[in-house]
């Protein structure tokens, strides 16, 4: 894979996709749309009644296991990616994590400025933390029934990942109106992220967020000798993520013999 900087990255984008991240008119779309995205979702009628919901399953999670399910009063509040955040994940995905740029596109085609609303599926994001390790399958089983339930489209996979990530994520489904090309409005599929995690993955990646705010734009490593590297900040925080997963795991075996 050539290796190709952020810089270089934007100027490809503008002259062989005709994709001008850098411009203003794209910044200005863009933060239109999102605006928009983020107002369909949050009044929501379906996004209403699952913030209705979540005090009647940490009541029944407690009536179950004896403890409270989250820590502190539930809410969905969602955010968005920022521009610059939404530019560094296409980079990404064109790019860092696609072993055949710049011959081939990633699997679906180009991210680009035109599909990134419905190619990228975390532009609208909230969280929702657990007390115990236990309470992230617990509750997006609770959401998947829900939605089933509702016949509100979803998905829904966890996620493990080497450098010691682990949360599950929820997506709802919402058709929007978003301003294309010319500035003419357009009917899309765009999905809202709820990332469902613990108390203690949630402080671990307060600490840890800087170190990969910076690795994540360094070109995807197949190589796992950094494993052994006892002394690099990439070795601790990994383990670091990894052995509370595992002190998580304690935490609930001793709260089920208690």
């Amino acid at each position: 894979m050539t290796q190709f900087s952020l810089d270089e990255y934007l100027e490809w984008m503008k002259t062989e996709q005709g994709c001008d991240f850098a411009g203003v008119e794209c910044r200005n779309r863009f933060n239109t749309n999102i605006s928009a995205l983020i107002g369909t979702i949050a009044n929501s009628s379906i996004v209403g009644e699952i913030e209705s919901k979540l005090i009647e399953w940490s009541t029944e999670y407690e009536s179950e296991t004896g403890s409270t399910l989250f820590m502190g009063k539930p809410t969905l509040d969602f955010r968005l990616k920022p521009y610059n955040s939404m530019i560094d994940k296409t980079f990404r995905l064109n790019v860092l994590w696609n072993r055949n740029f710049p011959k081939d596109p990633p699997k679906n085609g180009w991210i680009t400025a035109e599909n990134v609303y419905w190619r990228i599926n975390d532009l609208v994001r909230t969280y929702l933390v657990c007390k115990f390790i236990d309470g992230p399958k617990f509750l997006t089983e609770k959401l998947i029934e829900f939605c089933q339930i509702m016949g509100a489209k979803c998905k829904c996979y966890s996620q493990e990942r080497d450098e010691g990530y682990y949360a599950y994520h929820f997506y709802l489904f919402f058709d929007v109106s978003i301003l294309g090309p010319d500035w003419i409005a357009q009917k899309i599929e765009a999905t809202a992220e709820i990332q469902v995690t613990t108390q203690l993955q949630e402080v671990l990646k307060d600490l840890t967020h800087h170190y990969f705010e910076i690795t994540r734009l360094e070109p995807k490593s197949y190589d796992d000798k950094w494993k052994w590297e006892v002394d690099s900040n990439r070795f601790r925080s990994a383990y670091m993520c990894h052995t509370l997963h595992l002190l998580e795991a304690i935490i609930l075996d001793l709260r089920k013999k208690a």
